[in-house]
């Protein structure tokens, strides 16, 4: 099934603090071909990530339209379409990072199976306890999650407090 990103509400548009990106970037140094598949204003992570593409649906560029392989996607997905997302990224990259709401991967048996179906293991969950923007006040868990192609170990739970 193909899908397509439409323009969202702003609601769905949640921006990653540059600081963050930059600490999340640094934190997982990625090498090779990476994506940022829906990049804003490209400040969340964008500007930290070098040998880099980006998608975002605002400059006309839909990440479901993008068909090439990368290394690392590293992204804070839409939350309107984050089942669509996970899976298009699965099938694109070897090394996924989304800062999300934990539950949005983890919530459902169907996403769970979708990630196993594609090879697909959870390396890491870094927990965000010290976000204190308005936008970022939904009473959910905020996590970084490292998904790993092929990966079967164990799963490493950091706190990230400030």
């Amino acid at each position: 099934m193909k899908y397509k990103i439409i323009k969202a509400n702003d609601r769905d548009k949640v921006f990653t603090p540059p600081e963050l990106g930059k600490r999340i970037v640094d934190y997982f140094k990625p090498t090779g071909k990476l994506l940022e598949p829906c990049c804003g204003d490209g400040t969340g992570f964008l500007q930290f990530m070098t040998n880099s593409e980006y998608c975002e649906i605002d400059k006309g560029k839909d990440f479901f339209e993008y068909h090439e392989t990368v290394d690392w996607i590293i992204t804070n997905p839409p939350f309107s379409i984050i089942r669509q997302f996970i899976e298009h990224s699965l099938e694109l990259s070897n090394n996924i990072v989304f800062f999300c709401i934990l539950g949005q991967l983890i919530s459902t048996k169907a996403r769970l199976r979708m990630i196993r179906e594609h090879s697909f293991g959870f390396k890491e969950i870094i927990m965000i306890h010290y976000l204190t923007q308005k936008e970022y006040q939904f009473g959910y868990q905020l996590a970084i999650v490292h998904l790993m192609k092929n990966y079967t170990g164990d799963i490493k739970i950091t706190n990230w407090d400030n």
